[in-house]
């Protein structure tokens, strides 16, 4: 999940600049990090291993807190 993707493969290190900085023009808000916080609530239901455990940790971290 992200807020806008860029091509590396095909776009020069300027346009992808370009497109980033588009994207802060544009006034677009970000919204990746509260929609990867949003996956916890899915995701409490599924058995972790060690790595996931310390994903979701991680994401409840940045999670606003309510």
């Amino acid at each position: 999940i992200y807020d806008l993707e860029v091509d590396t493969s095909r776009l020069s290190p300027a346009e992808c600049a370009n497109a980033i900085r588009q994207r802060q023009l544009n006034g677009l808000p970000p919204s990746a990090f509260h929609r990867l916080a949003s996956l916890r609530r899915v995701t409490s239901v599924v058995a972790y291993d060690r790595l996931n455990e310390q994903w979701v940790a991680a994401l409840r971290r940045l999670s606003p807190r309510r």
